[in-house]
């Protein structure tokens, strides 16, 4: 008797890391809207836009913003200011998928 041939098609596991890439990318939820709320004054200041809407959403314009410009969040954010332009970035690519 030889060894048994499992005949299901199996799928990659790059295939299915390509499938849900965000839920990898997101590793804290909600911790981009908690910086923009510590520093809501300093980011008023720096650039002239509240960083929520009326209704509690981020504001977008200020996503793009703070995207274009990474020398305003040098400012505020001193040593950090990477990890938060790559939240603002990944935020802005979800904006641009859900439309």
């Amino acid at each position: 008797m030889g060894r048994k041939i499992k005949s299901s098609i199996r799928i990659s596991s790059s295939k299915r890391s390509k499938e849900r890439w965000i839920q990898s990318a997101i590793k804290e939820p909600g911790s981009l809207r908690e910086w923009l709320a510590r520093h809501d004054k300093e980011i008023e200041r720096e650039t002239g836009m509240k960083p929520f809407n009326k209704d509690g959403t981020i504001n977008e314009k200020l996503l793009e913003y703070l995207e274009r410009h990474p020398e305003v969040l040098k400012k505020i954010s001193k040593t950090r200011w990477r990890l938060i332009w790559h939240k603002v970035h990944l935020a802005d690519t979800l904006k641009d998928l859900r439309d």
